[in-house]
């Protein structure tokens, strides 16, 4: 986990838009709630684009059919269209 005020110098190593697809019940210590919030904020404030798409029930690997336990169809379906989306505003085919 990344503490907070190292969360500015990790933003600003960012080349690319970002998209954040986060699971809000995660419980990874690299992917707690808490830390993609402060990921968010930090590049707002950097001027870093990035987007962050929470999903309230979810927790980590959400969409890996593999893993029923944690599976939410619905938010797995979400996620790829909030990733087709991004790949369409930041880099469009011609």
């Amino acid at each position: 986990m990344i503490a907070d005020e190292d969360m500015n110098d990790l933003v600003k190593e960012f080349k690319v838009p970002i998209l954040v697809l986060s699971g809000e019940l995660d419980k990874n210590s690299c992917c707690l709630i808490h830390s993609m919030r402060a990921m968010e904020s930090a590049a707002k404030a950097n001027g870093v684009p990035l987007e962050l798409v929470v999903y309230p029930l979810a927790a980590h690997a959400f969409n890996l059919k593999d893993w029923p336990m944690y599976y939410r169809p619905d938010d797995s379906a979400d996620a790829w269209r909030q990733m087709v989306n991004i790949l369409r505003k930041h880099h469009p085919l011609p």
